[in-house]
This record gives C-alpha cells, sequence and structure tokens, in this order.
C-alpha cells in the first residue's frame, strides 16, 4: 500500500491507531480510577506497580517496532513477499522475550522494588499488584507481532476493535475482582491486576482470530513458521533493541519520578497518580498520531518521497493539537470534574486539581516532541532517537531531584519537569531529522 500525506490518508490509518493507543494506557486509566476507591495506600501502590508494568509493556512494543518499521518499508516498495517471513520471525522472538520479563516481573520485582519503596503498606501492595499482573506480558508480547503487522501495513482498523474488547472486559472484571461484585472473589488491588491480564488475554486471542479470518496469510506466508532464522532476528532487534531502550529510558523516569514523590508520603502519591493518569488520558491521541508518524515516514521513505516528511509532520502536528484542545474547557474551567474520576476523596481531589492545567500545558512540548521523535525513528535512525531520550533523562531526573527533595517547591514546578523533557527531545529530534544523516541508513 503506497500512502499519501494527505489529511483524510493521515486521518484514516491514525484514528484506529489512536483507539489502539489507549490500550496499555487505558487499562491504567480504568485501573485507577476503580482503584481509588480503595483509598491513598492502593492508589499509591497502583501508581508504582502500573508505571512499574507498564515499562514491560513498552519494551516489548519497543522491541517489535523494528519488525514494523521493516514491513513499512517493504510494503512502500510493493515487496510483499518477504512480509510474512518478517511476522513469523518476530514471533518467535517475541514468545521468547514475553517469558524472559515474566520471569523478571514475578520473581524479580521484590527484590527490585523492596529497597526502593519507604513505605511498608505501599510496597506490599505493589508486589500484590505485580504478581498477579505479570501473567499479561505474556500476552503483550504477542499481540505486539500482530500490531507491529498491522500498522507496518497501514491496516489499523483492527486496533481499534481489540481495544475496545480487551477494555470492556477490563472494565467489568475490575468491578467484579475489586470489589467482589458479580459472584466473583474480593480480591482488592489485585483484582485489578488480575483483570488487566485476563484482558490482555482476550485481546491477543481476538488477533488471531482476526488475522485467521480477514487476511490473506497463505499469500503472505504468515504462520509458515520454518527454522530460527537468525538473519532476519537480529536485523528486526537491530532496528527494535534502540527504541526499546528508548521506552525503558522514558518510563523508567518516569518510574522514577513516582519512587522521589512516594518519599513524600501516601497523599502526595495517590495525586500524583490521578495526574499521572490525566496525562496519559491527555497523551492518548498523541501517541496513536506518532505511530502514524513512524509508519508513513518508512513508508515514503520506502517509496523515495523523503522531500514530503516536512508536510507530512507538520499536518500531524496540527491534527494532534486539535485533538488535545478538546480537554481544554475541562481543564481550565471543571477540574475537579476530571479529578472525581479518580477518587472521591475531596482532599484529592482539591489538590489533584490546583495542578492540572500545569500537566496539561505539557502538551505544548509533548506533541512537537514525540511526532518527531517517532519520525525520526521512522527514517532508521532509531539509534539517535534512543541518544536524544537519554540525554533528556538526565536533565528530566536531575531537575526533578532538585525541585522535589532538595528545594522543596510545590508540585507544579515538579511537573514542570515534563515540559521540560519533552521540550529536550523534540528540539534534538528536529535538529537530527535536519541533519539528513539518516538517508545514510539502509533498512
Amino acid at each position: 500500500m503506497r500512502i499519501q500525506t494527505t489529511y483524510s490518508s493521515i486521518w484514516s490509518v491514525a484514528y484506529p491507531l489512536i483507539i489502539g493507543s489507549l490500550a496499555n494506557n487505558l487499562i491504567n486509566v480504568v485501573d485507577t480510577a476503580f482503584v481509588g476507591r480503595l483509598g491513598a495506600v492502593s492508589m499509591g501502590a497502583s501508581a508504582i506497580g502500573g508505571t512499574f508494568y507498564l515499562i514491560f509493556s513498552l519494551l516489548c512494543i519497543g522491541l517489535a517496532s523494528g519488525a514494523q518499521i521493516i514491513i513499512a518499508r517493504r510494503n512502500g516498495e510493493k515487496n510483499l513477499t518477504t512480509i510474512g517471513e518478517i511476522f513469523n520471525q518476530n514471533s518467535y522472538m517475541m514468545a521468547v522475550f514475553g517469558l524472559f520479563l515474566y520471569i523478571v516481573l514475578q520473581f524479580f520485582a521484590p527484590i527490585i522494588l523492596r529497597p526502593i519503596i519507604q513505605s511498608t503498606d505501599i510496597y506490599n501492595q505493589t508486589i500484590a499488584f505485580t504478581s498477579y499482573r505479570a501473567w499479561g506480558i505474556i500476552f503483550v508480547a504477542l499481540t505486539a507481532v500482530y500490531t507491529s503487522f498491522y500498522v507496518g501495513m497501514s491496516q489499523t482498523k483492527v486496533l481499534s476493535y481489540s481495544t475496545a474488547i480487551m477494555t470492556i472486559t477490563n472494565i467489568v472484571l475490575d468491578y467484579g475482582l475489586i470489589f467482589g461484585n458479580l459472584s466473583l472473589p474480593k480480591m482488592g488491588i489485585s483484582g485489578a491486576a488480575l483483570a488487566s491480564s485476563i484482558a490482555e488475554l482476550t485481546a491477543f486471542l481476538f488477533m488471531i482470530g482476526y488475522t485467521q479470518i480477514y487476511v490473506k496469510t497463505r499469500e503472505l506466508g504468515i504462520y509458515k513458521f520454518r527454522r530460527w532464522s537468525n538473519s532476519i532476528i537480529l536485523k528486526i532487534a537491530g532496528l527494535g533493541y534502540p527504541t526499546m531502550f528508548q521506552y525503558l529510558i522514558s518510563l523508567g523516569s518516569w518510574f522514577m519520578f513516582f519512587i522521589i514523590i512516594e518519599k513524600l508520603g501516601p497523599q502526595p502519591l495517590a495525586v500524583g497518580n490521578i495526574l499521572r493518569s490525566l496525562l496519559l488520558l491527555f497523551m492518548m491521541p498523541v501517541w496513536g498520531l506518532s505511530s502514524t508518524a513512524n509508519t508513513f515516514t518508512s513508508n515514503l521513505l520506502g517509496q523515495r518521497k523523503s522531500s514530503l516528511m516536512t508536510l507530512l509532520i507538520k499536518r500531524i502536528i496540527t491534527i494532534a493539537v486539535l485533538m488535545v484542545a478538546l480537554f481544554s474547557p475541562f481543564v481550565f474551567f471543571y477540574p475537579e470534574v476530571l479529578a472525581k474520576i479518580y477518587s472521591d476523596d475531596l482532599v484529592l481531589i482539591n489538590e489533584a486539581s490546583k495542578t492540572i492545567w500545569i500537566v496539561y500545558l505539557t502538551m505544548i512540548t509533548f506533541i512537537p516532541g514525540l511526532i518527531l521523535n517517532n519520525s525520526l525513528s521512522g527514517t532508521g535512525d532509531t539509534k539517535s532517537a534512543f541518544i536524544i531520550e537519554v540525554f533528556a533523562t538526565i536533565i528530566y531526573l536531575s531537575y526533578t531531584y532538585l525541585v522535589a527533595l532538595v528545594f522543596k517547591l510545590p508540585s507544579t514546578y515538579i511537573w514542570a519537569a515534563e515540559m521540560v523533557y519533552w521540550f529536550i527531545i523534540g528540539l534534538l529530534s528536529y535538529y537530527r531529522l535536519q541533519s539528513n544523516k539518516w538517508r545514510h541508513i539502509r533498512v
């Protein structure tokens, strides 16, 4: 499929991705909304446990993105004969990787988290959460194989269906397993984790069924599993591992952000979880559009139309700004309505409402930063995108530590770290794209 850079073409691919990008983020938002009714300690534990798990989820998406870039490039070149083998080898790689991450989450999370979580109550609930959540990572890894295929082929509607099924499953099971409704056991925060893992399993099973019915698997060579191919695996991993480590650095820094906030007490951590969930809510449309930028960039280079990249990026940023602007009336006039989604504690609602505006203003730098960085990855220059991430993270964590623990400034100043972080990423990604050094990279 040869794509175009018109607004309609961008939107036709982007809107299912926007819905599909809800997958990892929406589960965290839904869990927070339900767990918020259990109290500040549970809310704080879900902030740490949810962010810790999200790191592992994005490692899967990052590693599988190498296959997405290759598939998009072959799609642009109209070279479809190799796509099935890329899918199959990606399946091998992600199955092994998912099992490895499960072992780390299930058996090493207590060792990793005990030294860095100050509160014993928060630590115990965090481990209760991650022990059930660990099962879902295997299905996240396997689902990432299908996501990279469909996004690379610019056939993204299936992602919206998958997300809808997963979200509905998660909401119903959260309601049942957290509070003991629907004749299910009352499990508290563990129920939220189990509900999310089952929801991820349903999404994976749906992807298998949809592919069997609607994709010409024989023509593309999908499911014609042959021997493990080191050359193909290394090519996929070579493109994917910088993005994987980029996500590790990005979400790892966010995780450390909450560890720093945890030192201030359960209430600031609970407020931070509300603000984190709202930030994820604001970010959701942009994640989908950034994946579109990645795929379209690689496809355009496959068509030898690199001159259209600037126009593409400008139009994607325009769409993102318009979508995020829809939240502004609530942010500036009714912030308490947004905070009440996640808690019925009036103190938490009041404290969160005071800071929502600065979290929202992060979008000023987040939108161009993420889209420019994903466009850079789409060229195949994933290593430069990773280096930019590392540099921005060092600034981000240094700023957060100084503002929160050394100078002990109000939370408004702490959350401004997000704006600084994405400004640096956007600026450096822009200069790297302008340098044209990515033209020498072969995918």
